[in-house]
């Protein structure tokens, strides 16, 4: 029987790059000593009262049908987190509540790009980045973050690697798995590409309550003239030890909100309404 040429993209090096993990975990239940290095899952436990709450919404009947892309009451406090974080204004009409931030980066690239496109994304970076972007036909067109610059963008070498069927650029700042978090500087550079191209640019940021050393969490979402092209990817996985419980969002545009809404409706029809 004849499968979809998706199949062949989806197998890639960075999918195959789980076996790794799964065989770590095979050999740590066999009883063996492992120090699993392959995956972000915090080294504490989702917080008493995130759990009781849960207990309580399923106890109470709260087990049916919700919204598509996450209900009003979790949407306005999405909102009203990501103005601390940002400090930009935004309301329901720009949030989609996702699957976990994998969920968002999948929806994200499949809303802004397709086969015969490219993403550009720095390298290292998260091994399910290969899967996101081949899974809706782009090409990933890595660019080196150079240890000289201690693994921060240069707008410069992004810039270099755009082309004519360029359509994003996917970053991930505080950064998996380097730890560098992105300047407002580099932000402001990367930005100026991105207009000068008219690109989209996707930033994960699961990982901005991570941060050490009094450095500061910049979105690009914030910066002028960047709001229009910017979806910002989040999620409660690693503030909150909610790594189980696939739970994210995106922020961007009103109408890439509308646009993940629908791929949200073909996928999963919701995310679990007592989560």
């Amino acid at each position: 029987m004849r499968y979809a040429a998706i199949v062949d993209r989806l197998a890639n090096e960075g999918a195959r790059a789980w076996e790794v993990h799964g065989r770590a975990i095979q050999h740590r239940r066999e009883g063996r000593d492992v120090v699993i290095l392959s995956i972000g899952d915090p080294d504490f436990e989702t917080p008493e009262a995130i759990t009781k709450a849960m207990v309580e919404r399923v106890s109470s009947g709260d087990t049916h049908y919700g919204s598509i892309d996450g209900g009003p009451e979790l949407k306005a406090a999405i909102a009203a987190y990501h103005k601390r974080q940002t400090s930009q204004d935004v309301g329901a009409e720009n949030i989609s509540v996702t699957l976990g931030a994998q969920g968002g980066l999948y929806g994200a690239a499949m809303c802004v790009a397709q086969y015969g496109d490219e993403i550009i994304v720095p390298q290292p970076v998260y091994v399910t980045y290969d899967s996101v972007v081949q899974a809706c036909g782009a090409t990933l067109v890595d660019v080196p973050l150079r240890p000289e610059r201690d693994f921060h963008l240069d707008a410069g070498d992004i810039e270099a690697a755009v082309t004519p069927r360029t359509r994003a650029v996917m970053i991930n700042t505080p950064h998996n798995p380097t730890g560098a978090a992105y300047g407002r500087d580099d932000l402001m550079a990367l930005g100026e590409v991105c207009k000068r191209h008219d690109l989209w640019l996707i930033s994960d940021e699961v990982y901005s309550r991570t941060l050490f050393d009094g450095r500061e969490h910049v979105s690009p979402a914030s910066l002028p003239g960047m709001a229009e092209r910017t979806i910002v990817v989040d999620s409660l996985s690693k503030s909150h030890a909610m790594t189980g419980w696939r739970v994210g969002w995106t922020v961007g545009p009103a109408a890439f909100t509308r646009h993940i809404y629908y791929l949200g409706l073909a996928l999963h029809y919701g995310p679990p309404t007592f989560i």
